[in-house]
């Protein structure tokens, strides 16, 4: 079973911060591994979204393919109600809840009801 989930913002702000592709190699080499044991996915939204930019999150991205990221299937998009539930009913204003819903991390979300762990560096605040 698959324990991690990866979010847009980890390998983009990974090769910004501290694993550039030029200085660690082996955080990449890493997520490939554990990928192939079983351990680390995405989604394909989150491919879509690495795939805009020009650099190496893109090249790398386009390597890994359908093993690593994958298609939203039946079980996963039957989860999508308990998902929409909450980001409506926690104070969000409605340009953040639309936002969210165009976005990579509502098909995250509702892998996440799936019981992996979301790894993603993106905060949840609710609008006072």
């Amino acid at each position: 079973m698959t324990d991690y989930l990866l979010d847009t913002n980890v390998p983009i702000k990974a090769k910004n911060r501290y694993y550039g592709f030029d200085s660690c190699l082996a955080f990449w080499n890493w997520l490939v591994e554990k990928n192939h044991a079983g351990k680390v996915v995405s989604i394909k939204e989150v491919a879509e979204e690495l795939n805009k930019g020009e650099d190496n999150p893109t090249d790398w991205a386009e390597a890994r393919g359908d093993d690593f990221f994958l298609k939203s299937d039946g079980a996963v998009v039957s989860k999508l109600c308990t998902v929409s539930d909450w980001v409506s009913v926690n104070g969000y204003q409605p340009g953040t809840v639309a936002t969210f819903y165009r976005s990579p991390t509502a098909g995250l979300s509702r892998m996440r009801l799936l019981t992996i762990a979301l790894l993603s560096r993106t905060k949840c605040v609710p609008t006072p």
